[in-house]
């Protein structure tokens, strides 16, 4: 992967990691430990092996939580190993406690897609994700067909 590739994926890792898994509580994503804030602050810093190795630490006493899954692969990917992050974009969107949780799993999974230029894959996963979206046009009108907290 070129230096160019690279430096896009940590940027799209870091604002993931800040917005896409850090939401707030009732945001649809639950709770997360402290493990994983930690994990993507390392993966902020570009530190992509020892983030991987703080959400794995964090699922084997939850593998189901879909924060740790979602920033796992997120780290895979970053680390080239698309086929195995996707596994754990599989697990987040299995184990997702909301529809908008599934929703953000989602969007994680199609950027992994993207990643590996599979576009039929992409566009797939982000359908999901806007029909997911269309839905809440009516409640949540700021937020029908993208999400993005300013905080």
């Amino acid at each position: 992967m070129g230096t160019v590739a690279k430096a896009i994926l940590i940027t799209a890792a870091a604002l993931g990691a800040t917005g896409l898994f850090a939401q707030p509580p009732g945001r649809g994503g639950g709770p997360q430990s402290e493990t994983v804030r930690q994990g993507q602050a390392l993966l902020r810093q570009g530190k992509i092996n020892e983030a991987l190795a703080m959400f794995r630490q964090e699922l084997d006493k939850t593998p189901d939580s879909p924060a740790a899954n979602n920033a796992a692969g997120t780290a895979l990917d970053l680390l080239g190993r698309g086929s195995e992050a996707k596994r754990y974009f599989a697990k987040a969107i299995e184990s997702a406690p909301s529809p908008q949780a599934k929703a953000q799993a989602q969007r994680a999974m199609a950027m992994s897609y993207a990643f590996d230029r599979d576009s039929k894959n992409a566009v797939k996963y982000e359908q999901l994700v806007i029909a997911y979206w269309a839905t809440r046009e009516q409640a949540e009108p700021q937020n029908a067909f993208y999400q993005h907290d300013a905080a």
